[in-house]
C-alpha cells in the first residue's frame, strides 16, 4: 500500500493568533512546502514556478469529502488572492473543533515530471521544426522555379507534401512565417 510521507512539520498552533490576512497566507504558504517537501525539494528553497504550479492546481481541486471541504475551500480563496476569507475559513474550521490540518499531495510530481518531458519535447519539436522549414523551403523554391503562374497555396502545399512527405496542413501552417521571414519568395507570378 502506498502510504503518505509524513509531514514536514505540523500547522503552527498559534496560527489563530495572526489576522485572517495573515492566516490565508500562511495556509497557502505551508500547503506550497507540504507539496515540495513530498517531492523531496527543500522548503526553504522552493522554485517560483513550483509554487505557482501548485497554486494553479490548488485552483481546479475538488475534493470528495465534506471533511475536507472547508480546507479546501480555505486553499482555493487563498491561491485565488483573497487571502481575508481564506483565513475567515481557516479560523472558523479550527475554531469549530478542527484539531490539525492534513494536506494530502495533488499530483506535483506529475507537473514537475511534464514541466521537465515538456522542455525536452519542446526542444525536439524545434528541431523538428526546423528541419521541415529547410525541406519546405528546398521544396517551394524547387516547385516555384519552375512555375510561370500564380500557385495558390493550397496546391502549393500539397506539391510540396508530394516532394517532401510533410503533413499539406503543415506546410500551409509554415509558408506564411516562412514567407515573412523572406525565405521563400511571394507568390506571383513570374515573367
Amino acid at each position: 500500500m502506498n502510504e503518505r510521507p509524513v509531514p514536514f512539520a505540523l500547522f503552527p498552533k498559534d496560527a489563530l493568533d495572526h489576522s485572517d490576512h495573515e492566516l490565508g497566507g500562511m495556509v497557502l504558504g505551508w500547503f506550497i512546502a507540504e507539496q515540495a517537501h513530498l517531492i523531496g525539494l527543500p522548503v526553504d528553497e522552493i522554485p517560483e514556478e513550483f509554487a505557482e504550479a501548485v497554486r494553479q492546481r490548488v485552483l481546479a481541486l475538488e475534493t470528495n469529502s465534506a471533511r475536507n471541504a472547508a480546507v479546501e475551500k480555505c486553499l482555493h480563496r487563498a491561491a485565488s488572492g483573497d487571502l481575508e476569507a481564506a483565513g475567515k475559513f481557516l479560523r472558523e474550521h479550527m475554531e469549530r473543533g478542527a484539531v490539525e490540518i492534513k494536506f494530502v499531495p495533488i499530483g506535483i510530481e506529475k507537473v514537475r515530471q511534464a514541466t521537465e518531458y515538456g522542455k525536452i519535447g519542446g526542444s525536439h519539436r524545434r528541431e523538428i521544426r526546423k528541419s521541415n522549414d529547410r525541406k519546405i523551403v528546398a521544396s517551394a523554391r524547387k516547385i516555384l522555379s519552375r512555375r510561370t503562374k500564380r500557385i495558390s497555396d493550397r496546391n502549393l502545399a500539397s506539391l510540396i507534401e508530394k516532394d517532401t512527405d510533410i503533413n499539406h496542413n503543415t506546410v500551409r501552417g509554415r509558408l506564411k512565417p516562412l514567407r515573412d521571414a523572406g525565405k521563400i519568395a511571394r507568390n506571383e507570378k513570374m515573367d
